[in-house]
């Protein structure tokens, strides 16, 4: 259930919490057209590091879907997901605040062990919800704190 030891024969899994849906843009990929998208992926892959995503889920599945970024990357049913299904990853990375709450909320009682790493977080930001979910993380004051 836990994922083995990492060893030379074992490569790195890196799991990508986005902010936003990600899948159709790579998917819709002209090649010459826009930049490569998964050529970082590729470098990644060279240096035995996988990297998979999971986009945040549609509505009703994540009732935030279509709201501020903050918001509709807190999606439920994706964390479950996370904690259930994605437990072989060696660390879990949050593009901002919202996709790694409630994750790091529910990491003791699903017993989840990966780092979870938070990528682009908003301190700079006015908005007190954003400024509430920091808090726990980070309870210094921030520019803006309340």
């Amino acid at each position: 259930m836990y994922p083995e030891p990492r060893t030379a024969a074992r490569a790195l899994k890196v799991l990508t919490v986005p902010r936003a849906v990600w899948g159709p843009g790579i998917a819709r990929f002209k090649p010459g057209l826009e930049p490569d998208p998964h050529v970082v992926g590729r470098i990644l892959a060279d240096h035995r590091i996988e990297s998979s995503f999971v986009d945040p889920y549609d509505f009703p599945w994540n009732p935030f879907r279509g709201r501020d970024s903050l918001l509709q990357s807190i999606d439920p049913v994706r964390s479950f997901r996370i904690l259930l299904k994605e437990r072989a990853a060696d660390i879990i990375v949050a593009a901002g605040e919202g996709g790694a709450l409630l994750p790091l909320l529910l990491r003791g009682p699903f017993r989840f062990k990966a780092p979870i790493a938070l990528w682009d977080i908003g301190f700079g930001s006015r908005w007190r919800l954003r400024q509430r979910i920091l808090q726990p993380w980070f309870p210094g004051p921030t520019p803006y704190s309340f």
